[in-house]
C-alpha cells in the first residue's frame, strides 16, 4: 500500500487514538482527545511531525507495549537495512532519524 507521509502521520496519530478530524484541514487533530473520550477543551492543533521530529515519534514509541517492542526493533532494522546499512550495531539504533523511527512504528502496528 502506497500512503503519503501525511497519510501515514495520519495512521499514526489515529493508532496512538487520537481523532483526525475529517471535516477541517487534513493536517490537524484534536490532542489530547481519547477516542469515546470527549472533552469540550480540547482544541485541535496540527498532527505531529512523526516523520520530521524525533521528540514527536518518541512518545509514540514509548507508548508501545513490552510484548511489541521486540517487533520494533525488528522493523527499525529492517528499515536501517533498506537504508543502505550492511551491519547494524546499537548506535545506529539511536542514531536512527525520525523517518526511519515513524516507518518502522507503522511497520511494528501493521498500518501501512
Amino acid at each position: 500500500m502506497n500512503l503519503t507521509q501525511e497519510q501515514k502521520r495520519i495512521r499514526i496519530a489515529e493508532a496512538r487514538g487520537r481523532v483526525v478530524q475529517s471535516d477541517g484541514p487534513p493536517d490537524y487533530c484534536l490532542i489530547g482527545l481519547r477516542k469515546g473520550v470527549h472533552q469540550p477543551d480540547d482544541a485541535p492543533v496540527s498532527i505531529p511531525d512523526y516523520f520530521g521530529s524525533v521528540d514527536a515519534i518518541m512518545p509514540a514509541v514509548r507508548e508501545l507495549p513490552a510484548a511489541m517492542r521486540s517487533v520494533f526493533l525488528s522493523r527499525l532494522a529492517d528499515v536501517l537495512i533498506e537504508s543502505g546499512l550492511r551491519e547494524i550495531s546499537t548506535f545506529d539504533y539511536a542514531a536512527a532519524t525520525a523517518e526511519q523511527h515513524a516507518e518502522a512504528f507503522g511497520r511494528t502496528l501493521n498500518l501501512w
